[in-house]
């Protein structure tokens, strides 16, 4: 039986193989996959397995959640995470002057 070839991709596979110069022939020789399952996985006919995932997540040096979501978009959450624990770490000035916290337990007494 011939599995169709989603109309939208379950993932960016292809999209983030072009962003590190790599291609299809890279799940053969560096993760020792058979040329059929690198084939049918890379043109989505064959959904990959979560341990497959994070094998080419791995590969490509990115966590497996960001294969579903376009390299470009992964970039922007990057710069976005990065920037938010920048402007949230503690500065000395807020080390030393800041008042000792107060555990709240959410009733009035």
């Amino acid at each position: 039986m011939k599995m169709a070839t989603p109309e939208r991709p379950l993932w960016y596979l292809q999209e983030w193989f072009a962003t590190q110069g790599r291609i299809q022939r890279d799940l053969i020789t560096k993760l020792d996959w058979l040329p059929a399952k690198a084939n049918k996985v890379w043109h989505g006919v064959q959904i990959a397995k979560l341990d497959e995932v994070a094998e080419i997540a791995d590969l490509l040096n990115i966590a497996p959640w960001e294969l579903l979501m376009h390299p470009e978009e992964a970039m922007r959450l990057r710069r976005m995470r990065s920037v938010i624990e920048e402007v949230a770490q503690p500065t000395p000035a807020t080390q030393l002057g800041a008042p000792p916290a107060v555990r709240r337990t959410g009733t009035s007494g």
